[in-house]
């Protein structure tokens, strides 16, 4: 037979029982909300975002040589050849001597091991 709990029983004035389990309805609300949050943020991190040539170039302002076609300085091959043989710990040296001493990333893979890896990006 079935036992209607009472208020001492069942404290729970937004639940209802379904098959002996307790479900709160503003807990689920919130566990809906949540997912719809998170199904959101992947959806919009696909998003392209392209500055213009002039954005690039009002970010580089301090850059007195040539331009690729978006704006972005132009690297000459001479100085790609010289970086191929910089190692990380010297490269990450001039970040820290410019004042960026917390940058980090972590989880690269080795693709061609022994060789350096330089070039432009598209």
């Amino acid at each position: 037979m079935f036992h209607e709990p009472s208020a001492e029983e069942f404290p729970y004035r937004n639940s209802f029982i379904l098959l002996n389990f307790q479900i709160n309805i503003p807990l689920m609300k919130k566990y809906f909300i949540l997912s719809l949050m998170v199904i959101g943020q992947h959806l919009t991190i696909g998003q392209i975002i392209q500055q213009t040539r002039d954005q690039v170039i009002a970010m580089t302002p301090l850059w007195k040589g040539e331009r690729l076609a978006d704006g972005r300085p132009f690297v000459p091959d001479r100085l790609m050849e010289r970086l191929k043989n910089i190692s990380t710990e010297e490269s990450w040296q001039i970040l820290r001597n410019e004042g960026y001493n917390n940058q980090f990333e972590g989880h690269w893979d080795i693709i061609n091991p022994g060789e350096s890896m330089v070039g432009r990006g598209p």
